[in-house]
């Protein structure tokens, strides 16, 4: 089965976490995925799970402006928003100083 492009959703009844999780990874492109649970172990064990840039549990909207926005796979490279945003701009530099004679 060819992977959708643009929007695409995966509904899946409470128990079937793993073949949801499959469904949603094996898609070419990965910018958000929404969970709704009671469960707060298993929003976080989804969310870990879902080779996407963001996930929303519990809630329509996955952004914000003090988080980083972007997506995995084919849905982009690199963060847009949020302190991770600003590494593409900042060069590491070490500076060994020793005592003076």
């Amino acid at each position: 089965m060819p992977s959708p492009r643009g929007a695409a959703a995966q509904a899946g009844r409470a128990g079937a976490e793993r073949p949801g999780q499959a469904r949603v990874n094996a898609c070419e492109q990965g910018l958000a995925a929404y969970v709704h649970t009671r469960d707060l172990d298993r929003a976080l064990r989804v969310g870990q799970a879902l080779d996407v840039g963001m996930v929303a549990v519990n809630r329509g909207r996955v952004s914000s402006v003090a988080a980083p926005f972007g997506g995995a796979k084919g849905s982009g490279w690199g963060r847009a928003g949020g302190p991770d945003a600003l590494r593409d701009y900042l060069e590491t530099r070490y500076l060994a100083i020793g005592r003076a004679a």
